[in-house]
């Protein structure tokens, strides 16, 4: 039982929570009948409410706060917390001395600053000692003093505290500032990353686009001066060869190999070919200045090793040639004509 001096007595059980243990706040019933602290109930029922006493299942639809309160256990709370103020109230008045059980200190030496008993003045400690007064009256004496000393203190308290808030809110700007503008850089330079990412690929797609035609007009004309390369050679290895024979054999093959020889410097391939080629011109990169930089064209080209002059007196000759053979070969003829005339189209051809 838990009682006070004024002679009010509860049951312990009826006054403290079954959870905390605490004297009741907040008292809420529970529809088995029992009583518990709202913040006590609110921790039970994260992930559903049994009752701590009787571990019945409690419907909480509206939440802990939807619970009819125990009134008549927090007047119980209020009217105890009272009777226990004005028993620790009365018990302050009432201390016993320690040189003298039997008496109370009910008196304040102020010569000596402590409270004192009437037996305490008879003593030589306090004999003679004029500037006594009551305990209750010291107290109120030193609560004039006191009070405004607190008061004071709990004006520089709250200045404290919202200086304190202040610096909280500021904190809390320079932490969203700061985690805005690492958010935004981020966002920023990811951007940055992204459209240089394209760019790149665009311009490297430009380029290599144009290599491919490049290579393409190359690799064919390459392929064509090749294959006439080699027919040449046939052509070349089948009348030198034909140059070796003697008699009637040779002079019997005569038109065929100067019509081979005519056709080799009549229809060259080797003419000039140019190319445009795309180029990247750097822009500049420092702390101070950042450009990508361009994409622009190069041509790139070769000559023939043909001359105009030369090129043309061979066609004619080699026309001129073609109508030859069409008409009977006279018996006079040499074969080093025809040797001569080999050196003459292949060494003129370099």
């Amino acid at each position: 039982m838990a009682s006070v001096a004024t002679g009010w007595s509860f049951p312990e059980d009826s006054m403290s929570c079954g959870i905390c243990l605490q004297p009741f706040k907040l008292p809420k019933i529970l529809p088995c009948g029992h009583t518990f602290c709202e913040e006590c109930l609110v921790e039970a029922a994260r992930g559903g409410l049994r009752c701590p006493t009787c571990r019945n299942v409690v419907p909480i639809k509206g939440g802990v706060a939807a619970l009819p309160n125990n009134y008549q256990v927090a007047e119980m709370c209020q009217k105890f917390s009272e009777l226990a103020a004005a028993r620790d109230a009365t018990q302050q008045w009432d201390a016993a001395c320690k040189n003298h059980p039997t008496e109370k200190l009910r008196l304040f030496c102020q010569t000596c600053e402590e409270p004192v008993c009437n037996e305490c003045l008879d003593d030589s400690a306090h004999r003679g000692h004029k500037n006594v007064i009551t305990v209750k009256q010291a107290v109120e004496e030193r609560m004039a003093t006191v009070t405004p000393l607190l008061k004071e203190k709990k004006r520089q308290m709250e200045e404290h505290r919202e200086y304190l808030e202040k610096l909280t809110d500021l904190e809390e700007q320079v932490n969203e500032v700061k985690s805005q503008d690492e958010q935004a850089i981020t966002d920023l330079y990811e951007e940055m990353a992204r459209l240089l990412s394209e760019n790149k690929e665009e311009r490297l797609a430009i380029i290599r686009d144009r290599y491919e035609n490049n290579m393409t007009i190359i690799n064919e004309r390459k392929s064509e001066v090749q294959q006439q390369l080699q027919e040449n050679d046939n052509v070349y290895k089948d009348v030198e060869q034909a140059i070796e024979n003697t008699g009637i054999a040779f002079l019997s093959d005569e038109p065929e190999e100067l019509r081979k020889l005519a056709q080799i410097c009549v229809d060259p391939l080797l003419v000039p070919l140019k190319v445009t080629a795309i180029v990247f011109r750097p822009g500049v990169m420092n702390r101070g200045q950042l450009t990508i930089g361009s994409l622009g064209t190069q041509e790139f080209s070769i000559d023939t090793p043909w001359k105009t002059g030369p090129q043309l007196e061979r066609r004619a000759r080699m026309e001129e040639t073609k109508k030859k053979t069409r008409r009977p070969l006279s018996l006079s003829w040499r074969p080093k004509h025809l040797k001569q005339l080999l050196n003459d189209s292949f060494l003129s051809s370099k």
